[in-house]
């Protein structure tokens, strides 16, 4: 067993902190020129829509300063399911860290 007096201490140039400072989005759907985007109830971000990429499911820490709120009638049907299920089933399970 190795004694924890004797072992080194780390070095801290190999430590780093990342600080995220997200902010509190209300519930909904928000855009930008290109994307579309969608705020759970829990205040989880996903991005759903993408240039080259019309539907797509990505959690992301924020949504963009840029992005801008619309009303839910103007997004696409399944926009509109996805969401439904994000706000029935996101964060219910842990999410991986790649």
């Amino acid at each position: 067993m190795m004694d924890p007096q004797s072992a080194a201490s780390p070095d801290l140039a190999d430590l780093e902190c990342v600080v995220v400072e997200a902010r509190r989005h209300a519930s909904g759907f928000y855009e930008t020129r290109t994307r579309v985007f969608y705020v759970t109830r829990r205040g989880e971000v996903f991005l759903l829509r993408a240039p080259g990429a019309p539907i797509t499911v990505q959690q992301l820490d924020d949504l963009p300063v840029c992005a801008d709120p619309v009303a839910g009638s103007v997004a696409i049907e399944l926009h509109r399911q996805l969401a439904t299920f994000l706000d029935h089933h996101a964060g219910s399970t842990p999410t991986s860290s790649s």
